[in-house]
């Protein structure tokens, strides 16, 4: 049984993708909102504690910590989007059509045509989360397999039981 499933990259997909590897493949998720609500707490803390009592130092160190706290937002949920645009990156979409030992991918976005074949048995590790499937055959980069692009459930299934057959449940990991 023939498998396919297509996947719109977009802004949204590629936002989803860049926050998941942040958090979840390099382990930062709680330790992320931690630090976010810390940095927000201290710098209210001391723009408010200078302004009442005058003190020019904590007036500067609650700016430095906004401008921190800043910094903490904008990249993880901000800068995906902004180097999406600036590399001129359109929406395209990506075909998959998954066989017994491997998977096809076609790539026919507006400016270009690729086609890979790769093995499963290949894939470093592999992540389920809510929307989509990240398959990672080196660190740094991942196929997105978007959960919607599948024609039916059953496929979906099918899909998901080639994989655990062919590198193992304990390599697919729920994100």
């Amino acid at each position: 049984m023939d498998i396919y499933n297509d996947t719109v990259i977009d802004i949204d997909t590629y936002a989803r993708f860049r926050e998941f590897h942040s958090c979840v493949i390099k382990g930062c998720m709680a330790a992320n909102y931690a630090l976010y609500a810390i940095t927000a707490a201290a710098s209210l803390f001391a723009l408010i504690w200078g302004i009442a009592t005058g003190t020019p130092w904590m007036i500067f160190l609650g700016a430095a910590l906004g401008v921190v706290f800043f910094r903490l937002i904008y990249l993880p949920h901000i800068q995906p989007r902004s180097k999406f645009q600036k590399l001129g990156a359109r929406s395209s979409v990506v075909r998959y059509h998954f066989l017994n030992d491997g998977f096809r991918t076609i790539k026919d976005g507006e400016d270009e045509k690729n086609t890979a074949v790769l093995a499963y048995s290949g894939a470093r590790k592999v992540y389920e989360s809510k929307t989509a499937y990240y398959i990672y055959y080196n660190k740094t980069a991942a196929y997105i397999v978007n959960k919607s692009g599948f024609g039916s459930s059953d496929d979906e299934l099918a899909f998901k039981r080639r994989l655990e057959a062919s590198i193992g449940k304990k390599r697919i990991k729920k994100a």
